[in-house]
């Protein structure tokens, strides 16, 4: 999976560029997810049955015949969302503008907002025509035109990195490797971590597995799984319930 964050401050049009990628890249073929941040803190359902039961219980699940939400009573980091997201082509964020394991691609209304909101990690700006400048070391589009073209970028430069920090690829932290993959200097496969064929998850949490212990990790199920009866080759869920030995 892929990822690239559109970021910029409040009512700057994020919501409905994202919708347009989308749209976009499903048309393609891509199959796409999307997570936005809500800053104000809390999604409003109230009025509704669910809401009440979610203010009881530790997790709430709805539940209908063509979708389904999931609310928890605790903070819920990024990470723990995107190791249950399935298989995805591209992810779209919204928002969280912290995160330093994919590029972003900020929206603003002029040079100055776009000043405050580089990191490093910016693919591209969407800005309006009078504040587009040809001498900007950045790729430049507008909400309303040239749409192709930065789907074609989404496409081409997209990445998302682990967040494991480990060191390993000879950057301080992933966000030092992420800057680097952006101005072209490395790729993404300079993270031992990054494309694996399997995961671990413990407790919602990923445990970091090179590739290596992956592949061995992965062929060794596959391997035993196959011989039993109403295998099936797809996205393969094994959970161990933490009961100690």
């Amino acid at each position: 999976m892929r990822a690239v964050g559109v970021i910029g401050y409040h009512e700057r049009g994020k919501t409905t560029l994202i919708e347009m990628i989308v749209k976009k890249l499903r048309e393609k073929g891509m199959k796409v997810g999307t997570i936005k941040h809500i800053g104000h803190g809390r999604i409003d359902l109230r009025g509704k049955d669910s809401y009440r039961l979610s203010l009881l219980a530790d997790v709430s699940v709805g539940l209908t015949s063509r979708e389904a939400f999931y609310r928890f009573r605790e903070e819920i980091s990024l990470d723990r969302v995107l190791v249950n997201l399935g298989n995805l082509d591209f992810l779209i964020v919204e928002g969280f503008k912290k995160e330093k394991v994919f590029p972003k691609i900020i929206v603003a209304r002029n040079m100055q907002e776009l000043s405050e909101l580089r990191t490093g990690l910016e693919l591209a700006a969407v800005l309006p025509e009078e504040e587009a400048d040809e001498s900007l070391d950045l790729k430049t589009f507008r909400i309303d035109s040239n749409l192709d073209e930065l789907v074609q970028l989404i496409e081409e430069k997209s990445f998302l990195l682990p967040g494991y920090n480990c060191g390993k690829c000879g950057y301080e932290n992933c966000g030092e490797l992420a800057k680097s993959i952006v101005k072209g200097l490395e790729k993404p496969l300079k993270c031992e971590f990054a494309q694996q064929e399997a995961s671990v998850i413990i407790d919602g949490e990923p445990l970091p597995l090179n590739r290596f212990v992956s592949e061995i990790l992965r062929k060794g199920i596959i391997g035993m799984l196959s011989a039993l009866r109403g295998f099936r080759h797809g996205r393969i869920q094994v959970v161990i319930e933490g009961k100690r030995n």
